[in-house]
């Protein structure tokens, strides 16, 4: 019998949309704080590239572990839901997780006490992507678009860039009536990086 263990944070929000996505299926999930030297050491032996989420799948005594939400996802819907992302889906995840990519970044600077206003070139590349993506993302969004993964990763983006006050989402009319109206989706309370 296959059992999985999911392994991140409560905050991040790559972790949070595959927590809501595995809604159903039989997974425990493994707090790791990463930056811990002591969770830090053992995490070294799961993953070389020290990110979360991973999945670790237990079968037949064995354990393999996937290092990417993208690689995990594609792999779950492959094997439980079989739920067919089109080209434009997949675009759509791409810009998510590049605007997640680049706060990331950016509030990881500031964590370290660097300067995220200053009109050095790799910080204006961020901020470039993630005002551009965001812009994207608010002609194809409507409040009426479809519970799925892609709208999973959009609300996480958005709620834990709220939460981290790394955006101002009024900025963006159709994301912002978008979060609202998905506020009410089950689990997100369960799953919000604020508890």
């Amino acid at each position: 019998m296959t059992r999985y263990t999911l392994i991140g944070s409560t905050t991040s929000p790559y972790v949070r949309r595959l927590r809501i996505a595995m809604n159903g299926l039989d997974f425990d999930f493994k707090m790791m704080m990463i930056f811990d030297p002591a969770q830090r050491a053992e995490f070294k032996k799961i993953t070389p590239v020290l990110k979360i989420p991973v999945l670790q799948i237990h079968s037949s005594g064995q354990i393999q572990n996937i290092y990417d939400s993208r690689v995990i996802y594609n792999y779950l819907n492959k094997k439980h839901w079989q739920h067919d992302l089109s080209i434009e889906q997949e675009n759509i995840l791409t810009i998510i997780d590049g605007v997640n990519d680049s706060l990331v970044t950016l509030y990881s600077m500031t964590l370290c006490g660097m300067k995220i206003e200053e009109d050095k070139r790799f910080i204006m590349a961020q901020r470039e992507r993630v005002i551009e993506g965001f812009d994207v993302l608010n002609q194809l969004w409507t409040s009426e678009s479809a519970w799925d993964y892609p709208s999973i990763s959009l609300y996480c983006l958005i709620d834990w860039a709220v939460f981290r006050e790394l955006i101002q989402i009024d900025r963006w009319p159709h994301l912002l009536q978008f979060y609202k109206v998905m506020a009410k989706q089950p689990l997100l309370k369960e799953t919000d990086p604020r508890n």
